[in-house]
């Protein structure tokens, strides 16, 4: 029995740039392509509000497996078209979590 699922909140193509002309680079984003060469691919997303926060229930003691919850991962692949999904060597994941904030 599997207790995941994997849904997909938002999709774009990075590269070549959709980016719209008037957007402007953060400085980090400015930091990364210096660094990195002018061949880098910067580029935004917006987390969708409505979006469950990160959540991670611990599991007992003879709980086995993965720990369940929501988890957010940002990933890149590379592809030959908007079909394609990228193979496991050509794709890049990265972790993130979704915070709630509650002012004092």
């Amino acid at each position: 029995v599997k207790f995941s699922k994997e849904l997909v909140i938002a999709c774009a193509q990075v590269a070549p740039s959709k980016r719209e002309p008037e957007e402007e680079l953060t400085p980090i984003q400015e930091k990364l392509v210096k660094k990195m060469s002018p061949h880098a691919f910067p580029f935004t997303f917006q987390f969708p509000e409505m979006a469950p926060c990160s959540v991670t229930l611990q599991p007992g003691e003879d709980d086995q497996g993965k720990p369940l919850g929501v988890e957010y991962y940002v990933k890149c692949w590379v592809g030959s078209s908007e079909e394609d999904r990228g193979h496991r060597r050509s794709t890049v994941q990265l972790a993130i979590k979704k915070l709630q904030f509650a002012p004092a």
